[in-house]
């Protein structure tokens, strides 16, 4: 009955069994002894009769479900682009093995319905939608695959009666079928849900028409080579630069505006080619595609356009409408998917059907042509290389980098034209220039080239000063090449403003320790020395006045004094009572002089004392700095100097680091400079070089500067 009231076209409404039915509340057991009735199922024909279907839920949870199901559908609809609400009619109930305890259940017919309201506060209402109602075709290979069970005739053949599917019917050929299976049932109930078949029907679709989809090249490489390169038969894909040698504006169909990259495209596939189009997010692949269909429909061909989402679709409808091309498409999605929809769409682009004139064509391409050759002049001119290799389209991009920049007067005409090889010579001129005026300290003003008068005797002078500066300039050279080679680096003839500073300040470092033992920079913890010098300054205080606390002298026998025994003693000699304390006292008094070279011995400041001297005296003879050759006298050592030939020493470390790139750089000019620390440099070929070097910068920069 419900199906039959669907087929006639009625719109129920969906209510809730237990809240409506006003006799819910009676002993239904009782009802059916009198009646042979059931009460629910009296009362859900009743309501069936005044198109009301009622359901087995309560108000509430009838309508979050309902709810729920409406925007899972339009959802669907939205993404999928085609219906997945059907009301299933009849079920299966079926077990794997006759023994199992688990049951399965698959619905039979499913017939597409639509739900409805209003408003957000009205009543859902259920009508048919306007797919075919069709038997559940996973069904049908399940049982034809696994329980050798074929129901393939209801894939196409459904008997029907007057209001539509015949439903009792197709129940009893169901429950024939499968009465001699163990553990199969034909259930008499309805369900609404959702159900999607879309991965089955492409399978079927790949299954039933394999030979037919392998006529297209793209898809018999894929079935049959797909590991192999593909390789198109329709020619080579036109080049962006190419489209306006290829075609001529006639030819080319695209009402969205688009560049040379997206018209390579669009023509590409005019003339059949097969590519992937590939695109970040916003660059217009929805536009080419469009241009795309418009491009092919000129031509006479007919297009597919699918999609995943059906949002992808709606944008590139959308454009194609807003240019008159809506006519040309046909919907074959969403809501326009109806059998009414589709008939109707044929309709409009029926009657909507119109020939442009040709004469209006040809006048649009030919002032297309001239604007299209204009352009196209004005870009072949701008990137023509001029005599002197330069195009306006670099001239144009220079100016714009250095807009910021002062520009310089030239003193030619303007009509003056240079070569390449008098450009060349230009640049090779300006580039001297700019190194020379890098490498300038602040304080050089080149006073004669600044000049703007010609004369003799300043073309004289300017001349001989250049000499002058060329032989500093050999000179420093050849002492910077000599240096180089004495620390250990690879000869230098030339080197950047830094690497130079960093060899002279290494120069001037071995020159101002020459002489000196500074063998130190190479301890493995020199980074360590400078605290060690601030403890060894603090031993060396505490040293001295420990020996200034002491009213004895015991510098010859510190070590051989008992000062642990005595101490005990002299503590138990003052907790005594007199007159043994003073006994004691005495004693101790006694032995503790007879370890003094002089002075007189008192217990009670001596052991506190002495006990210093020794800690102070063990620091001082620990530190890493004893191995600082001539710079260490133990107690007496000059702290000062001492840190000050650390500094040296560091400031030799610093420059070795500047001037070594790299580990081995550094381990080479520590290797060849050992030697010269070692105290026996004073004038030792390298230093000689590093003196040199000091020099010659020095002579080289006053004549810069004259």
């Amino acid at each position: 009955l419900l199906e039959d009231r669907l087929g006639d076209g009625a719109k129920l409404r969906m209510i809730s069994l237990t809240d409506h039915n006003p006799v819910g509340e009676r002993d239904a057991e009782l009802h059916r002894q009198k009646t042979n009735q059931e009460l629910d199922i009296e009362f859900a024909k009743q309501a069936l009769a005044r198109d009301e279907i009622a359901c087995n839920l309560t108000e509430d949870e009838l309508a979050k479900r309902l709810t729920t199901l409406y925007r899972n559908v339009r959802n669907d609809l939205a993404e999928g682009g085609s219906n997945t609400l059907f009301l299933a009619v009849g079920f299966l109930k079926w077990k794997q093995k006759p023994n199992d305890a688990k049951t399965y259940r698959a619905p039979l017919l499913l017939v597409p319905v639509k739900l409805t309201r209003k408003s957000a506060l009205s009543p859902y209402h259920l009508t048919q939608h306007e797919d075919e109602t069709q038997f559940n075709a996973t069904l049908i290979q399940l049982l034809k695959k696994d329980f050798d069970r074929d129901l393939s005739g209801f894939e196409s053949d459904l008997p029907t009666d007057e209001s539509g599917v015949d439903v009792p019917l197709i129940l009893d050929r169901m429950r024939a079928e499968v009465r001699d299976i163990p553990g199969f049932e034909v259930v008499d109930e309805s369900a609404l849900g959702t159900f999607s078949f879309a991965k089955y029907l492409m399978w079927k679709d790949l299954v039933d028409r394999v030979d037919q989809l392998e006529q297209n090249r793209v898809v018999r490489h894929l079935i049959r080579d797909p590991d192999e390169p593909f390789d198109s038969e329709a020619g080579s894909i036109p080049q962006p630069h190419e489209v306006d040698h290829r075609f001529e504006p006639q030819e080319i169909y695209h009402p969205l505006p688009a560049d040379s990259s997206q018209l390579a495209a669009v023509m590409a596939a005019s003339e059949g080619q097969d590519f992937v189009l590939i695109g970040p997010p916003g660059t217009g692949k929805s536009q080419t595609i469009a241009n795309v269909i418009s491009q092919c429909l000129a031509i006479g061909k007919t297009v597919l356009f699918v999609a995943e989402k059906t949002a992808a679709l709606d944008v590139v409808y959308r454009r194609l409408k807003e240019h008159g091309l809506g006519d040309c498409c046909l919907e074959l999605h969403s809501n326009k998917a109806e059998r009414r929809k589709f008939l109707d769409q044929l309709e409009a682009s029926w009657l909507n059907n119109r020939q442009a004139e040709p004469s209006e064509w040809l006048s649009i391409n030919e002032r297309l042509m001239i604007r299209r050759d204009e352009l196209n002049a004005y870009v072949a001119a701008i990137h023509t290389p001029h005599a002197n290799g330069w195009t306006v389209y670099h001239a144009m991009g220079e100016c714009v980098k250095g807009r910021d920049l002062q520009t310089p007067k030239f003193d030619w005409a303007d009509t003056t034209e240079h070569d390449a090889t008098a450009y060349q010579n230009l640049t090779r001129i300006v580039k001297d220039l700019a190194l020379t005026y890098s490498t300038l300290d602040s304080d050089v003003t080149l006073p004669a080239v600044k000049a703007t008068q010609w004369s003799a005797g300043w073309e004289a002078k300017l001349l001989a000063g250049c000499e002058q500066l060329e032989a500093a300039a050999t000179t420093f050279q050849q002492s910077l090449s000599a240096f180089s080679n004495a620390v250990g680096l690879p000869e230098m003839t030339d080197c950047s403003r830094t690497e130079l500073d960093n060899l002279k300040q290494l120069a001037s470092a071995m020159t101002a320790c020459a002489g000196d033992d500074v063998r130190i920079i190479f301890h493995k913890q020199f980074a360590k020395l400078p605290a060690a010098v601030n403890d060894l300054a603090t031993a060396i205080d505490g040293y001295r006045a420990a020996h200034q606390q002491a009213e004895a002298n015991y510098d010859d026998s510190l070590d051989s004094i008992p000062i642990n025994d005595i101490d005990t003693q002299w503590r138990q000699a003052v907790a005594s009572f007199w007159p043994m304390s003073w006994f004691a006292r005495r004693k101790i008094t006694r032995l503790l002089q007879s370890y003094a070279t002089g002075g007189q011995a008192n217990p009670a400041t001596d052991i506190a004392a002495i006990r210093l001297i020794r800690q102070h005296s063990k620091t001082i003879e620990n530190s890493p700095l004893a191995e600082v050759s001539g710079k260490w006298a133990a107690h007496q050592t000059d702290v000062n100097a001492l840190r000050q030939h650390l500094d040296q020493a560091s400031e030799i470390r610093q420059a070795i680091r500047q001037v070594g790139r790299n580990s081995e750089t550094i381990n080479g000019i520590s290797k060849t400079i050992y030697p010269v620390h070692s105290g026996h440099g004073v004038d030792s070929p390298t230093v000689r070089s590093a003196r040199q070097l000091s020099e010659a910068k020095n002579e080289f920069l006053q004549e810069m500067k004259s």
